[in-house]
């Protein structure tokens, strides 16, 4: 999701206002980062954030649902990344942590407008409740290789993709946006071929299969491009 909504975007999002059911908004974004989007765009069905790892009602602020990492496989991934040695976040109670505020974590805060909080110590101290996704952020031109070994080690225990260049993110096996979005569409009561899903990155594809009517906007990676029915403006 972009810093800012284009005109196009927000022309799709009134015509879907105006024409379906609900609209529910879904991103890899963490709730407390989604939530001006949201309120900007007068939503008030179910938000579907983290990659698909929680639903969360904009008018109640209310959890629907919450998918997170089991504990030993965050131990797992945080073991990774400091053989890898590379910048690492967890998120608890929709709260983002690191364990020091550096580079990485500025980065992150420009993009998203969200500051990390600096445990200043170990993360994997920190997880007294389980983290709902965890995101590695390292060279972009290391994620291709280290996105195929994750996938490798993890295979089975996790589902892993990318959203940003830099970022490899990691979720609970049971966790992607086409996954949610069908538990969604369900407990609303909307068959999968009324479903309309836009998308543009890598941790869109799930979601795009899934839709019966799915676009990609021109500006997407290949992948996002190859898994929709059709394409339209950026």
């Amino acid at each position: 999701m972009e810093a800012k909504l284009n005109k196009t975007k927000k022309s799709l999002l009134c015509l879907a206002l105006c024409v379906t059911l609900a609209v529910p908004f879904c991103t890899g974004r963490m709730y407390d980062s989604a939530k001006s989007y949201v309120s900007m765009l007068g939503l008030t069905d179910p938000v579907i954030v983290y990659n698909g790892a929680m639903i969360v009602d904009p008018v109640t602020g209310k959890q629907l649902y919450h998918c997170p990492l089991q504990n030993a496989d965050a131990l797992d991934v945080l073991a990774l990344a400091e053989k890898w040695g590379c910048h690492s976040q967890i998120y608890l109670d929709d709260v983002l942590y690191t364990q020091e505020y550096d580079e990485e974590a500025e980065v992150y805060r420009k993009h998203t407008g969200t500051a990390a909080v600096a445990t200043h110590r170990p993360l994997s101290q920190c997880l007294s409740t389980p983290t709902t996704k965890i995101i590695l952020i390292m060279n972009r031109e290391l994620v291709p290789k280290r996105l195929a070994e994750a996938r490798r080690l993890f295979a089975g225990r996790l589902e892993i993709t990318v959203s940003k260049p830099e970022y490899l993110e990691f979720m609970n096996i049971s966790v992607n946006k086409g996954r949610t979005l069908d538990y969604l569409a369900k407990s609303m009561g909307i068959a999968r071929e009324e479903v309309m899903a836009f998308g543009d990155a890598r941790n869109d594809v799930a979601m795009l299969e899934y839709a019966g009517c799915s676009v990609a906007v021109a500006n997407a990676v290949e992948e996002a491009k190859r898994a929709a029915k059709y394409m339209c403006a950026s």
